[in-house]
């Protein structure tokens, strides 16, 4: 009779700590008991909801590892854990190694090309899956651009979970605008935060040139050079010209309503003008300028420019 009462007793206990964890937890707190007993209900509580989200996962046979800290949940995602605080999107990808992240996805689309990735340049770089991913998967220095301040943090915190060696990683906080010196940029839009047509709450950030960036980094030549930059694509025209004839390829998100349609499209011009070839990423399609520039009006999509085999190359 005793047994069963103790043992009716902790499943109730049990059940109070998975179905009302926070309850559990002030009752904890302001029950009169000795650090010991505290002690085991604290770890009850806490096995509780790691056994309660398992069973969640379990039902909805989900496959990837969760690491759960006290600050961050982190996805294995390809090889890299990503800390997906700001963004649910890591949690769709299924299995230890589902259909390609974006980041290798364009290293396997390079190495179709035939182009060796020494120096990989990332504009935009977000929360670190492109830079991060080269900078552990290829022996490719990296130059990870981002000015939001939220973004950073998250990007460190990729850094340190996956044991990135930092000295290959050149982490510039600044944004890439059209001129040197601060701007107002938007924030709480996690990937989607932009210095054009900013609107709501705000930070102040340090903006650079892109000639001037690459040069202070030792940047010579650029084999990727990845931008996206949600609408202030079309501000580094100037700096553009005077690199891309030492740049191989060029992955750039274009269109979306932020930035006119008609300064794209003098983006596209001049890389077609350098002679660059177009393919619409996400279709892999080669496309005509005439239909990049149709695909411009219809909301933000990649493109990915490069120089056919046997045509002019960056000078080495």
């Amino acid at each position: 009779m005793i047994t069963r009462l103790k043992r009716f007793i902790k499943t109730t206990i049990v059940s109070c700590l998975r179905v009302a964890p926070l309850w559990s937890y002030r009752a904890i707190s302001m029950a009169r008991l000795s650090d010991e007993p505290r002690t085991i209900l604290r770890g009850m509580l806490v096995r509780a909801q790691v056994t309660r989200l398992q069973d969640v996962l379990a039902r909805i046979g989900y496959p990837n590892e969760l690491r759960i800290s006290r600050d961050a949940c982190f996805v294995e995602v390809n090889g890299l854990d990503l800390n997906a605080g700001l963004v649910d999107r890591y949690y769709k990808f299924l299995g230890a190694h589902p259909t390609e992240t974006e980041a290798e996805k364009l290293f396997n689309r390079l190495k179709a090309l035939g182009i060796d990735v020494k120096c990989f340049v990332d504009l935009g770089a977000n929360f670190g899956e492109f830079s991060l991913w080269f900078a552990k998967h290829t022996e490719a220095s990296v130059l990870a651009v981002e000015p939001s301040t939220e973004n950073i943090r998250i990007f460190e915190s990729n850094a340190v979970r996956n044991g990135i060696d930092m000295a290959r990683v050149h982490l510039v906080k600044k944004a890439i605008a059209d001129k040197p010196g601060t701007m107002q940029m938007t924030v709480g839009k996690s990937q989607g935060n932009t210095i054009v047509n900013v609107a709501g709450e705000t930070e102040t950030i340090v903006t650079d040139t892109l000639d001037h960036c690459l040069r202070e980094h030792g940047i010579t030549n650029i084999d990727a050079l990845k931008i996206d930059i949600e609408g202030a694509e079309p501000l580094l025209q100037d700096d553009l010209a005077k690199w891309l004839p030492v740049t191989r390829c060029l992955l750039i998100e274009m269109g979306g309503g932020l930035n006119s349609s008609d300064q794209y499209g003098a983006l596209v011009d001049m890389l077609i003008g350098e002679g660059f070839v177009c393919e619409w990423y996400s279709e892999g399609k080669r496309l005509e300028p005439a239909k990049v520039k149709a695909l411009l009006g219809q909301g933000q999509n990649d493109f990915l420019f490069y120089r056919e085999a046997g045509s002019a190359s960056p000078k080495s």
